[in-house]
């Protein structure tokens, strides 16, 4: 992270793409949308939107992945940085 900016920027910036990645601009460019979402969405910690993008792609294992490792804590650590 940058110095001086605070990880709430860096959080509402990350949803601030996220909610990009949702337009029709950005569906106009060759990148995998869904892709980017779900890497964002895992940074901050959004493991049900996570697992329902990859619910919609048949990936119900690693759905259910996500959700077990929100769950048991293990995205904690990440996600704790994000919201101090």
């Amino acid at each position: 992270m940058a110095a001086q900016v605070t990880p709430k920027y860096w959080r509402s910036c990350v949803l601030n793409y996220i909610k990009f990645l949702d337009s029709d601009e950005a569906m106009k460019l060759e990148i995998d949308c869904e892709a980017e979402k779900l890497n964002y969405l895992l940074l901050i910690g959004d493991a049900a939107r996570a697992a329902e993008i990859l619910r919609e792609q048949g990936e119900d294992l690693e759905a259910q992945a996500v959700l077990a490792l929100a769950e048991s804590g293990y995205l904690n650590d990440i996600v704790k940085k994000w919201k101090d």
